[in-house]
């Protein structure tokens, strides 16, 4: 008999499963990791930057860069970045003239890891897990040094009498922070429609963090179904059931359905229920640098209806941020629908509906 046809889609994943495009991955020398660590110890993120993005980036311009391994930053030190990119302290409330180069050096730094390594050799799982570092006993003694903003804090993956000093790495650090991931997600999209100021680095952050969660899966799909290569049976995706995206849904709310909180994040429209639910990420998160809550952005005047005034359905008139009594420095920032923030808007939370949709439907039983 004639063998069986080959399917298209099958030559293509085979020609996939037989190469990574990824470098494969080595860590840091102990010497350099210790040095990475000062340099964030002293609050001098600029130059931490740069030497982790150089650390990253080593060798890219070779021949054979893609057999080539590249260095390894450990996960705290990735995530303390990706705290760059969103705390207020470091963008809306730092001086216009220094927020835009941390927060382009941070998400710089990000892809090139990303796309270099890849989410399972950068060990992504462990630098964007929400999930808590101590136990209960040592969070109620750790308490006292959580409340203030320049105290110490150390990670699960460092020497434990290391300690890094800094907002984002205590107080400030994100899984101190936020609930769960879709306690971010929600806030964000709160601020696509109330605070957009906050929006214009919350969106980042979040389409960085959707093309993680997408990549992270692929990749360990690829890996699952590598090792059943020759193997019969269907695969059991143990790879991908240790991903993030498995990982940020069992962490909803025992209280609630996965999938409904997951819904209401990506719909969430700063009205009241929402703002009760996804309240901001980070203390005092819209005030401005006098303490001042950041106002709403001055409405567009139409027909004679007064700044102050709503639409008829409900709405706010459309807002234009960049008419705020701000810095005459301050980012241009266009006019936003105010019907779920906008375009922009609109299609990350697409994606969010997309991601979980496509990509969990032989697992999604589980969840609902």
């Amino acid at each position: 008999m004639p063998d069986a046809p080959i399917n298209d889609e099958d030559e293509v994943f085979q020609e996939t499963l037989s190469r990574c495009q990824y470098r494969p991955g080595i860590p840091i020398s102990t010497d350099i990791q210790e040095h990475c660590h000062i340099i964030l110890d002293e609050q001098l993120y600029g130059d931490a930057l740069t030497l982790l993005g150089d650390l990253v980036t080593s060798g890219a311009s070779h021949p054979e860069a893609q057999d080539k391994p590249a260095f390894v930053p450990i996960p705290y030190h990735i995530e303390l970045v990706s705290a760059l990119l969103i705390h207020p302290r470091y963008t809306s409330q730092s001086p216009p003239d220094e927020r835009l180069e941390l927060a382009s050096k941070s998400i710089t730094f990000l892809r090139n890891t990303l796309q270099i390594l890849g989410p399972v050799n950068a060990n992504l799982v462990e630098a964007f897990s929400l999930s808590p570092l101590t136990s209960t006993r040592t969070s109620r003694r750790s308490r006292i040094v959580l409340e203030r903003d320049e105290g110490s804090s150390g990670s699960e993956t460092d020497d434990k009498s290391k300690k890094v000093k800094g907002v984002i790495a205590n107080k400030g650090r994100l899984r101190n922070c936020a609930k769960d991931f879709w306690h971010i997600v929600g806030w964000a999209f709160n601020c696509s429609v109330m605070y957009p100021k906050r929006w214009q680095y919350w969106k980042v952050y979040l389409d960085y963090m959707l093309d993680v969660l997408d990549a992270d899966w692929k990749e360990r799909e690829r890996l699952d179904r590598e090792g059943m290569d020759g193997v019969d049976g269907e695969c059991d995706y143990n790879m991908v059931r240790k991903g993030l995206l498995m990982q940020y849904l069992s962490g909803v709310g025992e209280n609630s359905s996965a999938m409904r909180r997951v819904v209401r994040s990506v719909f969430a429209d700063a009205g009241p229920d929402s703002l009760n639910e996804f309240k901001e990420v980070f203390d005092s998160e819209t005030k401005d640098n006098n303490g001042q809550k950041r106002k709403r952005a001055d409405t567009v005047n139409f027909g004679g209806y007064d700044d102050d005034d709503e639409c008829a359905d409900g709405y706010s008139s459309p807002v234009r941020a960049d008419e705020e009594d701000e810095d005459d420095d301050e980012m241009h920032i266009p006019l936003v629908d105010p019907y779920l923030g906008g375009t922009e808007s609109i299609a990350l939370r697409q994606r969010v509906l997309s991601l979980v949709r496509t990509q969990l439907s032989s697992l999604i039983k589980d969840y609902c």
